[in-house]
């Protein structure tokens, strides 16, 4: 498994941009009002990763999901900010549209991230 460390987020940008294969990543997501949305993703291991300067913001594309990443959250908690792992590829799944910016293609949840869990972005399967 290979990995690289979440700081300097320019170069976690250029690492995740160059991998085919699925990646495991620590992100901090924040729905939006009435939790019908999401407002902001960043990679982070925790609500204060949504404050810092130089965050790393991407969208989050869920279409690969038969149920999507909003109602998935709002299962594991009722909290408005979640920070979960989530496994996925890097750049939309489908891209009918341009792309906007980075895009995680979700492919699941694993779990809330916890105190002592390492801060890396890690793939955990080649193409």
């Amino acid at each position: 498994m290979t990995s690289h460390p979440l700081t300097p987020p320019g170069a976690l940008l250029s690492w995740l941009s160059a991998q085919r294969g699925s990646l495991r990543l620590p992100v901090v997501v924040a729905l939006s009002p009435g939790q019908l949305g999401i407002s902001r993703a960043v990679i982070g291991m925790g609500p204060a990763a949504l404050g810092a300067a130089d965050a790393l913001e991407f969208a989050l594309d869920d279409t690969g999901l038969g149920i999507s990443l909003v109602d998935r959250l709002r299962e594991l908690s009722a909290d408005t900010v979640q920070a979960v792992w989530l496994t996925g590829t890097w750049g939309p799944l489908v891209s009918l549209m341009p792309a906007t910016g980075p895009t995680l293609a979700v492919r699941g949840i694993l779990k809330h991230i916890v105190p002592g869990d390492t801060a890396e972005a890690s793939v955990t399967r080649a193409p």
